[in-house]
Formats: C-alpha cells, structure tokens, sequence
C-alpha cells in the first residue's frame, strides 16, 4: 500500500501556489464561457410576472438598440432553425434551486436550453405583446465589462 507521507513532502508554498493556478485556471474558463455565447444587451425586468419577459433595459452598443425600448413585453423568441419558443414566467429566474419541485427544475433548464437554440442562431425575432416583430442579429460580447456584477462576486468567494 503506497505511503500517504509523500503529499506531506511538498512545502506549503508549493501549495499553495498549485492550488492559486488551478483556482485562477477554472476561474479564467468560467469567464469565457461566459463570454462566449450570443449577447442581445438586453436587461429584463426580474420582477414581472406577466406572460413573456418585460425589457428593463436595452444597452447602447446592443444589437437590440434602437429596435427594442424600455417597457417592450417580448412573449416569445422564433428563429428559421428552431422555430417558435414562448417565455415562460419562470425565464429570469437567477436560482433554479428555488423552484419546488424536479419537474420544475427539469422544465426550467429545457426550457432555458430552447430559448439559447434561438439565440444561437445567426438572426431571430422577437415577438412582442402587440404583436410586433422584431429582428435581432444576436453578436458576441463586448468585453468582460457586460457580465454582472453577481457573476465576479460569485467567481471571487467560489
């Protein structure tokens, strides 16, 4: 049986400092992932809970700027390669482990996985409440700049 008493050879530097790489490693491919998929520059309304998603906000350099306004209820997305997906209530819901039950949960990430079809595709529309229908061009993000706040603070205390 091999001795555990070689893992109790390295200094406590060394270490450390393999601990510091492997934590810095995992915490720069977090933020690439994140950076990586499709960006509209759009801030939905958290607090809604009407069908569809209200737009809370829509950034300057977005591709949705111009086309979407503050107030705007986007009930669902479509896209030529996916076809149509409805919002459901539960869309910008930040912790899935507060729905009640794993069909929920189930349901959520589904759901969450038909809405990023949509957004990878090349163009979409958005079909807003009055019956609107807006074409986006979804682009990559701008920069580490757009993430959120929560998003650092969570990869800094992990």
């Amino acid at each position: 049986m091999p001795s555990k008493r070689w893992f109790y050879s390295f200094a406590p530097v060394t270490t450390i400092t393999n601990a510091a790489i492997v934590a810095v490693s995992l915490a720069l491919g977090s933020a690439m992932l994140a950076l990586s998929g499709p960006w509209l520059g759009v801030v939905f309304d958290r607090s809604y809970d009407g069908a569809g998603v209200r737009v809370a906000q829509v950034l300057d350099n977005s591709p949705a700027a111009g086309k979407l306004r503050e107030g705007d209820i986007i009930r669902a997305f479509s896209a030529a390669s996916h076809g149509r997906v409805e919002l459901k209530p539960f869309i910008t819901l930040d912790d899935p482990d507060q729905l009640s039950s794993y069909a929920e949960y189930n349901s959520f990430f589904a759901h969450q996985q038909a809405v990023y079809g949509v957004f990878a595709s090349p163009a979409l529309t958005a079909i807003l409440s009055d019956e609107r229908q807006v074409e986006i061009s979804p682009a990559a993000y701008p920069g580490p700049t757009i993430l959120p706040g929560a998003f650092w603070a969570l990869l800094l205390l992990g």
